[in-house]
């Protein structure tokens, strides 16, 4: 009956190919017996906006829509591919094969990245990607699964979705092994079969700290409670992976280094900093040097990004690596040049926020329209993209918005705001920002004053309250200046206490002359030194 109904699954899948000869329809089937067949289908369809649609059913009759960029699915599928190949990897396949074995996996590819929408469709739905280990922990668990299913890995990846089931023979040993020893046959052990299933499991995730440790295993597509705990057990064993690599590096040589972490080296990295990129790309050690690493460096020093910066972009987001230049990096580029960043500044952006060209172009233009809405030129807006990059990795509607609301409550114009310093926005309204205003309130300034402030000083909430403001108002009480002074240059907040406001007072005051605190900070060394003097001769001069 079981092998009757795959079949029957089968031919719909292949009916159902026929039928959409436009349409990419990816359909994950579970069974489940004897109550119920279940189809969970993720079908999508190219939109007249070139993005992909992706519509989710669940079998009960509801369906869910999210629109996924082109660029996300293809970033999508590139980690995929590169995360089924670290499974064939683990599985024993030499790097040929294995490289091989994924040149035909278009279709389980195709499937797995269907998984992920489906998995995760509510962080689709509000436009929030998923990370690299987020991918990796959610696809591992359920190819595993699929393994345990299907058998032989090699079949699984090349025929998918026709892959034959494991035959009776291997239901009958996994039978065996549920079976308790008391019930068998005498001399009928569970142990030599146990030890070669435990081998088999560790052989999975070659990692030694699993070997015992217990598996997971899920039963296929799901929506709520399965996904979820096949997902957290995949990532527990998984997690031992990064811990595993560390270790080589901290107990290994440098010639028992893998040639990628080799190369890390040759630019300057210690290795500490590249056991951080482990952690945070566990899979960087299987991505390919020639065809990923090495074209990703040389074409950030082609940008102009100093060889001494390339540690730092590759430690905040080494998941670059994994991003095809041709297809995802260079086309995002172009975009964003579409949309006003400077292309002079690509060295400068990109180490001010090496994430920027992981985003889809979906979200980018829901930040462009969101400035757009503020009264921002495309000119401004370009300039913003360029001078905080970072700005793209906000959600409109969680962070930016409720923050123009806050400073339009005050009475501010938000538009001059970012124009004049972007920065603002990315600060917490009540971590940072009601503090600020908290404090001025509290030194006597009115919310008039204190907008006459920003204005005039647009950074001024980007000043940390305890290690800024507070000591600067401190001594600004000791000079004998007016408050009001505060309002009329409220620069005064940018200058370093120790290095500029306190030696220019303290040679003020010695020298018994009057000077404001906007003569006495904005002027250059010298045009102050220069002031000094003529003041001091004046002084003399009518006395």
């Amino acid at each position: 009956m079981l092998m009757e109904m795959k079949a029957l699954c089968a031919s719909r899948l292949s009916d159902f190919s026929s039928l959409f000869r436009g349409t990419l329809c990816i359909t994950g089937t579970r069974l489940s017996f004897p109550e119920k067949l279940i189809f969970c289908q993720a079908k999508l369809v190219l939109t007249p906006c070139c993005d992909i649609k992706a519509t989710f059913s669940s079998g009960n009759g509801s369906f869910n829509s999210i629109v996924v960029p082109p660029t996300l699915l293809a970033a999508e599928k590139e980690e995929a591919k590169s995360v089924l190949s670290l499974f064939l990897k683990k599985q024993g396949l030499s790097k040929v094969v294995a490289a091989k074995t994924i040149t035909k996996s278009d279709l389980l590819i195709d499937h797995l990245v269907s998984r992920l929408h489906s998995v995760h469709k509510s962080r689709y739905l509000v436009g929030r990607e998923l990370t690299t280990l987020e991918i990796r922990d959610t696809l591992i668990p359920y190819i595993d699964s699929l393994l345990v299913e299907h058998g032989n890995v090699v079949n699984l990846v090349e025929n998918f979705p026709n892959t034959p089931v494991k035959d009776k023979s291997a239901a009958s040993v996994s039978q065996h092994l549920s079976t308790p020893d008391s019930k068998k046959p005498k001399g009928v052990s569970n142990a030599p079969v146990k030890e070669k299933a435990a081998a088999s499991v560790s052989q999975s995730f070659s990692a030694p700290l699993d070997s015992k440790k217990p598996k997971v295993v899920s039963n296929g597509p799901s929506e709520k409670t399965p996904a979820t705990s096949v997902s957290q057990s995949g990532s527990a064993l998984d997690s031992k992976k990064p811990k595993s690599v560390s270790r080589m590096i901290e107990i290994g040589t440098v010639g028992d280094l893998r040639p990628q972490f080799l190369y890390l080296l040759e630019l300057g990295m210690d290795l500490e900093q590249i056991k951080v990129i482990t952690r945070r790309c566990p899979d960087f050690g299987y991505c390919s040097l020639e065809g990923k690493i090495k074209p990703l460096v040389e074409f950030l020093l082609d940008l102009g990004v100093p060889k001494s910066d390339i540690p730092k972009i590759l430690i905040q987001r080494p998941s670059l690596c994994s991003v095809s230049l041709s297809e995802n990096l260079i086309p995002t580029m172009m975009f964003l040049e579409d949309l006003g960043v400077d292309k002079d500044q690509w060295a400068k952006v990109i180490y001010r926020f090496p994430g920027l060209l992981t985003h889809s172009r979906q979200k980018f233009q829901a930040i462009v329209d969101f400035l757009y809405e503020l009264g921002l030129s495309s000119e401004s807006i370009g300039k913003i993209l360029t001078r905080w990059p970072k700005i793209v990795g906000y959600s409109v509607e969680e962070n930016l918005r409720p923050t123009v609301e806050y400073f339009r409550s005050l009475g501010v114009d938000v538009s001059i705001l970012l124009r004049k310093s972007p920065l603002t926005l990315g600060h917490s309204i009540e971590g940072n920002l009601k503090p600020v205003t908290d404090f001025f309130l509290a030194k006597g300034y009115s919310v008039e004053e204190i907008r006459t402030m920003i204005s005039r000083y647009a950074a001024l909430y980007t000043c940390s309250l305890t290690e800024n403001l507070i000591p600067k108002w401190e001594f600004f009480l000791t000079m004998g200046y007016e408050k009001s002074e505060l309002v009329k240059f409220p620069q005064y907040f940018s200058y370093s206490l120790e290095q500029r406001i306190r030696p220019r007072y303290v040679l003020v005051k010695e020298s018994g002359v009057k000077m404001l605190p906007t003569q006495m900070l904005s002027l250059s060394g010298c045009d102050f030194e220069k002031v000094l003097k003529m003041k001091i001769l004046k002084m003399v001069t009518t006395t």
